[in-house]
């Protein structure tokens, strides 16, 4: 560095730069988050101050990171339109549907995210309407819907990213949203279709998909009804 000082200052500007743009994010964080991004930032910032050393993996994961949305779309639901669209559903449906909205209604007035909502799962034979109740009811809230089918994702929670091999995961994909997405709301709606197919069993009680073991720890976490911090590995 006391050489070479023309390499180092655009790489510190760099990572002084991530810092500031962190600082002004930190308080949407979680606090495991938040002890894990400056931990990262602190070490390269370091590692460039002392050993005129730049990691790019440090610098694309403090990236990815602040790409997280910052905070939830507010929602103004038409409930009566809302309830013409269900007055053909069960009761059953229509009630589970009602108190959906209403917490996400809720949920939306906060930019923290320290509640996490109960989602709703639908079952039932193929062709019964499944995916379709779930796309128009996010366009019904006018909230982004994002499909997927989650028997095709090798990694569901996602590999640390020092790893050999790291990937995002379906989750930390469908928050970060695409890069040139305008408006990125992190409450949008999530439809993880084809689980069944992911949870396939064979004759011996085995997943039959590499990812079938994830997927299963997956919809044990979401589905909890009570309130749970759920640490990310990424």
């Amino acid at each position: 560095m006391l050489f070479f000082p023309f390499l180092s200052k655009p790489r510190l500007n760099q990572a002084i730069d991530l810092k500031r743009q962190y600082a002004a994010r930190k308080h949407t964080f979680s606090a495991t988050m938040q002890s894990f991004i400056e931990q990262i930032l602190n070490w390269h910032i370091w590692a460039i101050q002392r050993f005129d050393h730049c990691d790019d993996k440090y610098v694309e994961v403090i990236q990815e990171v602040l790409q997280f949305p910052i905070g939830p779309k507010q929602i103004v639901p038409d409930t009566i339109i809302i309830n013409q669209f269900m007055r053909n559903y069960p009761e059953a449906v229509r009630l589970a549907i009602g108190e959906f909205v209403a917490t996400i209604v809720e949920d939306a007035k906060s930019s923290l995210l320290t509640k996490k909502a109960t989602p709703i799962m639908f079952v039932g034979p193929p062709g019964t309407g499944k995916t379709y109740l779930a796309k128009q009811l996010a366009g019904l809230l006018q909230l982004p819907v994002q499909g997927m089918d989650i028997s095709r994702y090798k990694s569901v929670h996602g590999t640390r990213f020092y790893s050999s091999s790291p990937e995002k995961g379906v989750i930390a994909e469908a928050l970060i949203g695409a890069p040139s997405q305008a408006q990125n709301w992190s409450n949008k709606i999530l439809v993880l279709d084809e689980i069944d197919k992911a949870l396939a069993m064979d004759n011996n009680g085995q997943f039959v998909a590499s990812n079938g073991s994830d997927i299963y720890n997956l919809l044990h976490t979401i589905l909890e009804a009570q309130e749970v911090a759920v640490p990310l590995s990424r």
